[in-house]
């Protein structure tokens, strides 16, 4: 509670009100739209086995790698479970010594990419579908900016007003949010996802790529929205600055 301290009027540490809402999970349209929309839903289903298709090659060549490498009859199932658990000792423990070092850097490079391309095709730009869902999202984002320029504007007094709305949820939000605002993107694609086209897969290693689900959403990902007001003489009075994991995201200054 340290951020609300300090800065109100309630008990012996002066906490700040602030105001919680919570909506169900299955009618919360601007936060799990991923679980309120069937469409999206029977989408994944129907396309998840083909995702595993285009994975397979890679995990059948790496369990073909690590079985002679360590003259032991690994699987592929093995394989994915001990590319969970190197995850899991990373981002976690910070251990990359044990289930990790099983791996050589061209291994788990590739294990990221399929990782990414599996997010990519059933949360990101691999469906329109995955993103549209998140307007309702964009659209309460828009309307508090709205409202705090009218707050601005009818002079209303400070803390009569919302300063900042805070959204929480998970990767299954951030990610087609973050595809909304159009972020990662390469070249011209900005342009197709305009018309709703599905964007080509992220290039395989060694090949660079904007797309990584590890910079997309790591743990504690979000995006940011800033609003700004702007000197008089501005040809705009109002900008929109967007931020990913505290960082502005080279997009700039939106036009407001």
């Amino acid at each position: 509670m340290g951020l609300f301290s300090g800065n109100g009027s309630l008990g012996l540490a002066r906490h700040r009100a602030f105001a919680v809402t919570s909506e169900s999970r299955a009618s919360d349209i601007t936060l799990r739209f991923f679980d309120c929309c069937q469409t999206y839903k029977d989408f994944r289903k129907s396309h998840e086995p083909a995702v595993d298709k285009l994975k397979e090659p890679i995990i059948a060549e790496i369990t073909s790698a690590l079985a002679k490498r360590y003259e032991f009859n690994f699987t592929r199932q093995d394989i994915s479970s001990l590319w969970f658990l190197c995850k899991q000792e990373t981002t976690l423990l910070d251990i990359t010594d044990q289930a990790c070092s099983l791996f050589s850097p061209t291994e788990v490079a590739l294990l990221e990419w399929t990782d990414d391309l599996e997010v990519f095709m059933l949360k990101g730009y691999g469906k329109s579908l995955n993103y549209r869902m998140g307007v309702p999202l964009l659209k309460d984002v828009i309307q508090s900016m709205d409202q705090a320029i009218k707050a601005k504007e009818d002079n209303q007094a400070p803390g009569s007003y919302e300063k900042a709305r805070l959204r929480f949820a998970h990767a299954e939000t951030v990610i087609p949010f973050s595809c909304l605002l159009g972020l990662f993107l390469e070249g011209s694609d900005f342009q197709r996802i305009q018309k709703e086209e599905p964007l080509d897969f992220p290039p395989k290693p060694p090949k660079n790529r904007s797309w990584r689900g590890s910079i997309v959403a790591p743990f504690a990902g979000n995006n940011m929205l800033v609003l700004y007001s702007c000197p008089a003489n501005s040809s705009s009075k109002y900008f929109v600055r967007a931020l990913h994991n505290e960082h502005p995201i080279g997009i700039g200054l939106w036009r407001y």
